[in-house]
């Protein structure tokens, strides 16, 4: 798979998740964070459908997002990762405001 497939010159950061980029977060290695760096911005309007495939490598990247097959290339299991790694942060922000509910603590999770 070529980089330059999902290349659009936008630096990709997710300052919300990743407050130290990518490269310092712990999660990633050196290649991973370039590529998620490099490639991010259009795999991530891809995965929002806020733009369409333009070749073939990026209706490969849509049909692994969307689950239909299986991934490939280095850059959807970088991205992949990516995503589970967001999604644990929030489940875990999820779970300390319920627990807390009944604690000692204020209960922000009102339901």
């Amino acid at each position: 798979m070529s980089i330059n497939n999902f290349s659009s010159g936008i630096k990709f950061c997710d300052n919300d998740n990743f407050t130290y980029q990518f490269s310092r977060s712990g999660d990633f290695s050196i290649d991973e964070a370039n590529i998620l760096t490099e490639c991010g911005y259009v795999m991530k309007k891809l995965e929002k459908r806020e733009m369409r495939p333009e070749n073939e490598e990026q209706c490969h990247f849509v049909g692994v997002i969307e689950g239909l097959i299986k991934p490939l290339y280095r850059s959807e299991f970088v991205y992949l990762k990516y995503l589970d790694i967001i999604e644990k942060k929030k489940s875990v922000i999820c779970s300390i405001i319920k627990v807390d509910k009944y604690g000692d603590g204020v209960a922000f999770y009102d339901n």
